[in-house]
C-alpha cells in the first residue's frame, strides 16, 4: 500500500512505474524488466488503473473489456471465459450489456478494474482506485482483488488505508516523493 498525501508523489510513482514518465534519475525494475529500457515487457506484465479512468462510454462493459483482452491478444474461449470470471469478480454480471454511459460511477470503476484484471497481470498498479466510490463498490473490488492478488503483486495508493488493511501486507508513505515511513 503506498499512502501520503496530495502532492507527496503517489501518482508519479504510479506513472514512473507504468512507463508514462521515465525516472529522473536512477532505474526502476517492474517484473524484473527495465522500465526504460524494457518497456513493453513491463506493461505486459502489469495491470494498471490510473487515477482518471479514461472509458469508452458508447461501449457496453461486455464489449469494454473484449476490447482490452483483444489489445491484449486475447481471443476465443479463453477471452469470452475470462471476461464473465472479470465480470463476476467485479459485480458486474447484470451490467455486462449496458452502456457505459449510464452506469454510475462505481460500476465505472469496477469496469475499469475488470479491464485491469482481465489478462491476470503479475503485476497490479492501482492509483486511489477508492475515490468517489461508495461502499457498495469499495466492497466489491476488496474482494475482486482478494481474489486475483494470489501470485500477484499490487500496489495501491489511497488516502484511506483502513480500506486495504485486508489486502496489504506491508506499506509506504510518501512525502515530497520520497520514502518517510517504510512498513516492516
Amino acid at each position: 500500500m503506498l499512502l501520503g498525501h496530495n502532492g507527496a508523489g503517489k501518482t508519479t510513482l504510479m506513472r514512473i512505474l507504468a512507463c508514462f514518465y521515465p525516472p529522473t534519475s536512477g532505474s526502476v525494475r517492474v517484473a524484473g524488466y527495465d522500465t526504460f529500457a524494457h518497456s513493453l515487457d513491463v506493461r505486459a506484465a502489469i495491470g494498471y488503473l490510473p487515477e482518471t479512468v479514461p472509458l469508452y462510454e458508447e461501449l457496453t462493459v461486455r464489449e469494454y473489456l473484449r476490447f482490452h483482452g483483444r489489445i491484449r491478444a486475447m481471443s476465443g474461449k479463453p477471452l469470452y471465459t475470462r471476461i464473465l470470471e472479470v465480470l463476476d469478480y467485479c459485480g458486474l454480471v447484470k451490467e455486462r450489456h449496458t452502456a457505459i454511459r449510464v452506469l454510475s460511477r462505481g460500476q465505472r470503476v469496477r469496469t475499469a478494474l475488470a479491464a485491469t484484471l482481465l489478462h491476470k497481470p503479475r503485476v497490479l498498479l492501482l492509483d486511489d482506485p477508492f475515490a468517489a466510490v461508495d461502499a457498495e463498490s469499495r466492497a466489491m473490488m476488496c474482494a475482486a482483488l482478494g481474489q486475483h492478488c494470489h501470485g500477484s503483486t499490487m500496489l495501491i495508493s489511497t488516502h484511506v488505508p483502513d480500506i486495504l488493511s485486508s489486502l496489504a501486507t506491508r506499506s509506504i508513505t510518501l512525502s515530497q516523493g520520497r520514502i518517510v515511513e517504510p512498513s516492516s
